[in-house]
């Protein structure tokens, strides 16, 4: 977890997202939204340890 201006909000956002797609009985979309969740949590926490002790640049490949 970081904390990052707005991410708990964005966190909020995207489990929601997951849970909407959940309630909709849509496997695809709720697995989408957790891994994009999953992703974005990643590359916060990457760009944040990378401002702190410096280091290369997150990449968004995944």
């Amino acid at each position: 977890m970081t904390r990052r201006e707005g991410r708990m909000e964005r966190s909020l956002a995207e489990h929601r997202e997951i849970v909407r797609a959940l309630h909709a009985h849509s496997a695809d979309e709720a697995e989408t939204a957790m891994r994009e969740h999953v992703r974005r949590g990643r590359l916060e926490l990457q760009e944040e340890v990378s401002t702190k002790f410096g280091g290369p640049e997150p990449s968004d490949q995944a």
